[in-house]
């Protein structure tokens, strides 16, 4: 790969990351595989699947009471606690082993089957995040309703915590509506704990990620106002240390953005949609390709999500003509894309995205290398023998002494 994908949270970091967008196989694991990770990974497939399962039962569960009226108010007061319990239990659970885990570990959890992040905002969907609004007359329902949010708060924070994968798909999992949700529902019942909380998760999701960052500003600025003016900064000195995080965070952005903000008041907040559009396109590409092995057909799929990517990040041309922000994606559009087409045996076409790619002001110096690496690749599939000799002379002079690359010369030479 040419691009490191540590901010972008690639599902290809793992070959057992086989979420797809069929529920049935995001998680048909191979046996074989599977005894071959460590146990902190077979701990975790075993309790995700576990997990989905649940939600994929009670959904269908909730569609039958749906259309069964016949069931008595207390029945239903009694599911309720019942599923509270789980969810908290499996939120819980989350949170524990995902602390425990180091930082690749941790990365490979959140991204794995359909993902971790959109696994907690659909346990959460289970119970109304209003369902506190509702409770107001029964001190039990609100301590419950509150309990189950302190739990998805946590969760969301510890997968977002030391874990750029896992902020940079915060976008796509919705956790921005579920966090902003619980942010203005708490700061309104001044509710310190709990509105603390959840700008100390607000503040980690942010911390390092441009666009997370950006996206709170637009979207969350209106709750630390509220919260500033609500709790008193003597009987709440962390959540007003976290405030001014956010606020100094946020008012650079603005600055650092400006043009970029005009527009995307002008266009009533489609921008992050599209982004989170784009990413989708490129998941299914990473999920294709594993899922490909020897089927052409999904490396064609792969390629035409990478396709449709970059056709949809051009069309952001005045987007991309105000920030920089939209970059590291149409770099790994191409990276993704040169790396498919050369497995494909389209060197040609994996040369024209290493091409653009090389271009980049942004990639690293361990990028370029790599890149130049498989560029001589690619010319050695097309018997271009001395291009691949001075894309290989190229990578040496960044690296040199690399033995690979010497030994790749040396074996052109005789």
């Amino acid at each position: 790969m040419v691009v490191g994908e540590e901010e972008r949270g690639s599902d290809e970091k793992d070959k057992h990351n086989t979420g797809t967008s069929s529920s049935s196989s995001c998680c048909d694991t191979d046996k074989s595989k599977v005894e071959q990770l460590d146990s902190s990974k077979r701990v975790w497939i075993k309790f995700y699947e576990q997990a989905l399962t649940f939600v994929e039962e009670e959904e269908t569960s909730s569609n039958n009471n749906n259309n069964n009226n016949s069931n008595s108010n207390d029945a239903g007061d009694d599911d309720k606690k019942r599923l509270n319990q789980r969810i908290i239990v499996t939120l819980e659970t989350i949170t524990r082993v995902l602390f425990g885990l180091d930082s690749e570990r941790k990365s490979w959890a959140v991204l794995y089957g359909k993902g971790t992040l959109e696994l907690i905002v659909a346990l959460v969907n289970k119970q109304q995040l209003g369902c506190a609004r509702s409770d107001n007359d029964n001190n039990n329902n609100n301590n419950n309703s509150r309990k189950l949010h302190f739990c998805v708060i946590k969760a969301l924070k510890t997968c977002a915590l030391r874990n750029p994968p896992g902020r940079s798909r915060c976008r796509s999992a919705g956790v921005f509506t579920v966090l902003n949700d619980l942010l203005e529902f708490y700061i309104q019942a001044e509710d310190a704990e709990m509105a603390n909380e959840a700008l100390t998760t607000l503040a980690a999701i942010c911390l390092g990620d441009e666009l997370n960052s950006l996206q709170g500003a637009v979207e969350s600025q209106k709750h630390i106002d509220a919260a500033s003016h609500i709790f008193s900064v003597d009987a709440n000195p962390s959540m007003h240390q976290k405030i001014m995080y956010l606020k100094a965070l946020f008012e650079t952005m603005r600055k650092e953005q400006s043009d970029l903000l005009k527009q995307i008041e002008g266009d009533e907040g489609t921008f992050f949609s599209r982004v989170i559009e784009m990413e989708l396109e490129l998941r299914n590409g990473s999920q294709n390709i594993l899922l490909a092995k020897e089927k052409w057909i999904l490396l064609a799929d792969a390629e035409s999500n990478y396709d449709r990517c970059l056709d949809m990040l051009l069309i952001q041309n005045d987007y991309m003509s105000v920030t920089r922000l939209l970059q590291p994606i149409y770099v790994e559009i191409h990276n993704k894309r040169a790396t498919l087409r050369l497995k494909a045996g389209n060197a040609l076409g994996c040369i024209e995205d290493l091409d653009v790619l090389l271009e980049q002001k942004l990639l690293s110096t361990s990028q370029r290398f790599d890149g130049l690496k498989m560029k001589a690749t690619a010319y050695l599939q097309l018997e271009r023998n001395d291009d691949a000799r001075e894309a290989l002379g190229k990578a040496l002079l960044m690296k040199q002494g690399d033995p690979d690359v010497t030994s790749q010369l040396e074996a052109m030479d005789k």
